[in-house]
């Protein structure tokens, strides 16, 4: 069950990451509430949808994929070498602008970059095999998040 929800998560998540900015705010809440996360290897205060979405797709990254697991070494290296260290510096080292919905600075152009990282990591591994779980924004809502409390 675990490895069917892991892998479930992380296609949901590429799938989600590899479309447009545009795109990516369409299929999420444009309201936010903040709410502090909670994935096994980290925990963090979140106030928009697209942060949120980043955050739990750099914890799956971490968390998701034990050795057992009998995935592409080249789907296992692009995620763990290129995209989860390419957010965790987004997350880290850029304005929060990057997360917003309004383009600003051109923050699009960043966000091609990891769209097209998903993309290659969604090609090297046939998820047909797989028993994949329909998830929504919702789910990752209901997983992840608790109330904020700035106390």
């Amino acid at each position: 069950m675990v490895a069917t929800e892991n892998i479930s998560e992380i296609f949901y998540l590429l799938n989600f990451f590899s479309k447009t900015r545009s795109e990516q705010w369409s299929l999420v809440p444009h309201y936010f509430p903040p709410a502090w996360v909670r994935t096994a290897s980290s925990e963090c205060n979140v106030y928009n949808s697209i942060y949120f979405l980043s955050c739990i797709l750099s914890g799956g990254i971490e968390d998701a994929f034990p050795a057992s697991y009998d995935l592409n070494n080249d789907f296992s290296a692009i995620l763990q070498d290129e995209i989860k260290p390419l957010i965790d510096n987004w997350m880290t080292q850029y304005d929060d602008s990057i997360f917003e919905m309004e383009d600003v600075s051109n923050a699009s152009k960043i966000w091609l970059i990891l769209s097209r990282l998903c993309k290659i990591s969604l090609s090297y591994e046939d998820f047909s095999e797989y028993c994949i779980n329909e998830l929504s924004f919702e789910y990752f809502l209901n997983k992840y998040t608790s109330p904020y409390d700035p106390v």
